[in-house]
């Protein structure tokens, strides 16, 4: 009888230890990321040996895309870059955000996805976005994509075409609040010409528009706006347009503040430019925010016999990588814009 009593005892146990081992299983299994986009879109170097391979600056090497999505969710400021004209790069952020939003809905489904923020909306297109809400609201989760860029005026945005944006902007339709954050283009101009009218000096002070830049940083900043305009630039022109990248930048930091007061975290979409670590908005957020934690993703477009990771990653006036990781695209398809910029002086003179 005793042995009888043992081996049922020895049984339940090893029961209990398989359905253990079960659950576990089944909650990794619940709990996995999903690898990004197979297929590529744009043409050009899809068989670079970096292409699709995430960089990791603490690593100073590559990690896995698990690993990436994991970090990314420990975060309260999560920076996607992009090239804007980058079909995969929107690919790449939607991906992200969509596993963002998966794992949070396993691990607490009453805890929704951090609000996305985007450069690409200004902010005096909020009532365009409620409309949007009503809209979602009367079709019963029906609307689509190519509703909210008619509402958002897309045409006349001076961004690349929607297409471009459709499976980005598809990954937040639902359940998902999306914020404005780029300011209306006046007032940038505006504040770039100096006019006191266009920004009152409370609220310079609230976004630390005014608050200096490290020389080093502020002469990196001036020689990337030259360069960007590919030499052609006067430089009397050069100061205003840093004032408005700078606007730009603590404007974005202030969206992404707002919406993480109301949703506990804030995911930016936006150019590379502007979530590089070093002077951008990263720079804004660790200045109003320094407990909170800041992440930055750069996608970057791989170039033809060029393959060391490193030699892609901007780098701070002390060389170190301003970003802290890296996804590798292929290139998209364009013409040079130096030469329509001179094609363009040309006509004009």
């Amino acid at each position: 009888m005793l042995e009888r009593e043992r081996f049922v005892c020895l049984l339940s146990g090893l029961l209990s230890l398989l359905l253990c081992l079960v659950a576990v299983r089944d909650v990794a299994h619940a709990q996995s990321v999903s690898p990004p986009p197979a297929e590529w879109i744009s043409s050009h170097a899809r068989d670079h040996a970096l292409a699709g391979k995430i960089w990791s600056r603490e690593r100073a090497g590559f990690i896995t895309h698990e690993s990436l999505i994991r970090t990314l969710m420990a975060a309260t400021f999560v920076l996607l870059g992009e090239v804007h004209d980058n079909t995969d790069a929107h690919a790449l952020q939607s991906w992200a955000i969509t596993q963002m939003k998966n794992l949070r809905e396993q691990q607490a489904k009453s805890a929704p996805l951090a609000a996305v923020v985007f450069e690409h909306i200004r902010t005096d297109q909020k009532d365009a976005l409620a409309r949007f809400d009503q809209l979602e609201r009367e079709a019963r989760g029906s609307a689509t994509t190519s509703d909210l860029f008619r509402l958002l005026d897309w045409g006349k945005s001076g961004w690349p075409a929607e297409e471009t944006f459709q499976r980005l902007f598809q990954s937040v339709l639902r359940d998902v609040a999306i914020y404005p954050a780029n300011p209306p283009r006046d007032q940038v101009r505006a504040v770039a010409r100096g006019e006191a009218s266009a920004l009152p000096a409370e609220e310079r002070a609230r976004i630390m528009l005014d608050a200096p830049l490290d020389a080093p940083l502020s002469e990196a900043l001036t020689a990337e706006l030259k360069g960007s305009h590919c030499g052609m630039t006067p430089d009397a022109a050069i100061p205003a347009m840093g004032i408005a990248q700078r606007y730009r930048d603590a404007a974005l930091a202030d969206a992404m503040l707002t919406a993480a007061r109301q949703h506990g975290a804030a995911i930016l979409v936006a150019g590379n430019g502007h979530v590089r670590t070093d002077r951008a908005v990263p720079w804004y957020l660790r200045q109003r925010a320094p407990d909170r934690s800041v992440v930055s993703v750069m996608m970057l477009e791989v170039e033809d016999g060029k393959v060391d990771p490193a030699t892609y990653v901007p780098g701070d006036p002390d060389g170190k990588p301003a970003a802290d990781f890296v996804i590798f695209t292929p290139r998209a398809e364009r013409p040079d814009p130096c030469e329509s910029l001179r094609q363009g002086a040309q006509k004009k003179g």
